[in-house]
């Protein structure tokens, strides 16, 4: 008997050792995107007004496709995001309002700098010592979507902001043009790349297609150093590559999408992972080569704002969202990504209670029944959008954050599958055809 109950005693401890060990090598990374401090929302306002005026259902913590309330949803977040430890935070950029619609909301380039250092210093207290990459967004310039090539005296606004996060080497590319690379932990490290100059919303890049403050040059020699010195890569970025999932309209011009396409495919090797914020809501983007095939895999990361992206703008209108924050966890050793945890708040529940309750709202690769997180994984992910009702109805559950979007019709669900499973314009309008 004592035998036994050695063995049994042995047993447990080998077990315990290996869930020691399988812990120490996973980490875990928070990533935060589109906040749009509202600096004009006012509680127990009406939504009809963008939560600034009149009287209705407009909460302490905002309100369905308002934006975040200045001084409480962002502190609730990262209270939240500092009760479970992480290693590191990707910020992908959007600090200001997005309030263009609003007649009597009046942006000014103060306005917009005073939101982006609202959000740093928030960021700065409620992960305080923590590490953060932060990417630029489409809205943290003045006017918004507008910003003029380099050379550009904003950048050195932006690099006086993120400064104290980022080594000094970073400095000569985020003063050029608003990008850099900075290595996380030897043999990882992230790239943010500034997709305003892709944006084809940008009148200056629609007009002038070409490789503005050197980007894509430096990122393919940044990618050839990663993978001579075998590293791993994060890119990290605002704008994602691809077509926006209700409109048929392309988020980047061409020359951009040719170009990281082919990037992607080069160093398919050396990427990590991408990730992307902007659209608000939660999707992904497959990146293929020219014949096709899969190589890597742009996660679109959920908003932290309640406002659904261009929400006036779509037809039909969009239902606004809940707020969102994401963690991500990978192998410590060889810095693959395992899956990710998508965080959520009831805006209703939490406005009624006076506190947000942060809870998951799925896990990758249990919600959608993934082996992996692998670009063929996500490839078959983007067909079954299409054929597979089940696997639809738990995408859209999740889409705008727990916000059922019912006016999503058979064209709607095709544009969105066709928008995840391809990002080359006319691959999206030939999968399009075939309902």
């Amino acid at each position: 008997r004592n035998v036994v109950v050695a063995m049994v005693a042995v047993l447990l401890l080998q077990t315990a050792l290996l869930l020691q060990t399988a812990a120490a090598l996973t980490g875990s990374f928070w990533v935060i995107t589109d906040i749009h401090l509202a600096d004009d929302f006012v509680e127990g306002t009406d939504p009809a007004t963008f939560c600034t005026q009149g009287t209705g259902s407009a909460g302490k913590f905002g309100y369905f496709n308002c934006d975040s309330p200045q001084y409480t949803l962002l502190p609730a977040a990262l209270n939240f995001m500092g009760s479970i430890p992480a290693d590191f935070t990707l910020w992908l950029g959007d600090s200001p309002t997005t309030y263009t619609e609003h007649p009597a909301h009046i942006e000014t380039e103060d306005m917009i700098y005073s939101d982006m250092q609202q959000a740093v210093s928030d960021i700065s207290t409620g992960l305080y010592g923590e590490q953060v990459f932060p990417s630029l967004g489409n809205h943290d310039h003045y006017p918004k979507d507008q910003i003029k090539l380099p050379p550009n005296n904003f950048f050195g606004s932006i690099y006086k902001m993120w400064a104290h996060w980022l080594p000094s080497s970073v400095a000569d590319t985020v003063l050029a043009a608003g990008y850099y690379t900075a290595e996380v932990v030897p043999g990882l490290r992230v790239i943010s790349l500034n997709t305003d100059f892709c944006d084809t919303a940008n009148i200056f890049a629609v007009l002038n297609q070409t490789d503005h403050g050197s980007q894509w040059a430096w990122l393919n020699e940044t990618l050839a150093t990663a993978q001579a010195r075998g590293e791993k890569v994060i890119v990290i970025a605002h704008i994602p590559p691809g077509l926006i999932d209700l409109v048929p309209v392309p988020n980047w011009v061409n020359f951009c999408v040719e170009t990281y396409n082919t990037l992607m495919d080069e160093y398919a090797g050396v990427i990590a992972i991408q990730l992307f914020g902007h659209l608000h809501y939660d999707t992904f983007r497959v990146i293929r080569d020219a014949a096709g095939r899969p190589v890597s895999t742009a996660h679109v990361v959920p908003a932290l704002t309640p406002r659904a992206a261009s929400s006036t703008g779509l037809a039909p209108p969009t239902p606004g969202k809940n707020p969102a924050v994401r963690l991500y966890h990978y192998d410590t050793d060889t810095f693959q990504i395992l899956d990710y945890d998508q965080y959520w708040a009831d805006l209703v529940a939490g406005n009624e209670q006076g506190e947000l309750k942060w809870e998951l709202l799925y896990s990758a690769k249990d919600y959608y029944g993934l082996p992996d997180l692998a670009p063929s994984t996500f490839a078959t992910l983007a067909e079954r959008l299409r054929a597979d009702a089940e696997t639809w109805a738990a995408f859209s559950d999740v889409w705008f954050v727990r916000r059922p979007y019912d006016a999503c019709d058979a064209a709607c669900r095709l544009h969105a599958a066709c928008a995840a499973a391809w990002t080359d314009p006319d691959a999206f309008f030939e999968c399009t055809r075939h309902l």
